[in-house]
């Protein structure tokens, strides 16, 4: 798997995608119930403690990863829901103009 990402880049950065940072992510989700991958929301305290245990790595992790894919599932929603914007102004500062 990690010669297949190696090419990645992140979009508009240029740089190459962090393979430990890919590791620990795939760590923590292999460290997860099928039900949980399928609805993370049912993810709480002692489940989260379970999964840092399971993966080696800690509850912080696990957190981040999880706001990680919050953010993605919103950020696939408004681009699926028309492509007209209207949610894309409202998650990135409701269109307010910036100093100018």
């Amino acid at each position: 798997m990690r010669r297949r990402l190696e090419p990645f880049t992140i979009a508009g950065g240029g740089e190459d995608v962090d393979n430990s940072a890919i590791t620990k992510s795939k760590a923590i989700i292999q460290s997860m119930t099928r039900g949980e991958r399928r609805n993370p929301a049912i993810i709480k305290g002692s489940r989260r403690r379970r999964i840092a245990l399971g993966s080696g790595t800690s509850v912080q992790a696990v957190n981040q990863l999880l706001a990680q894919y919050e953010q993605m599932k919103k950020l696939f929603k408004a681009f699926s829901s028309g492509g007209k914007g209207a949610n894309l102004k409202s998650m990135f500062g409701g269109g307010r103009k910036f100093g100018f």
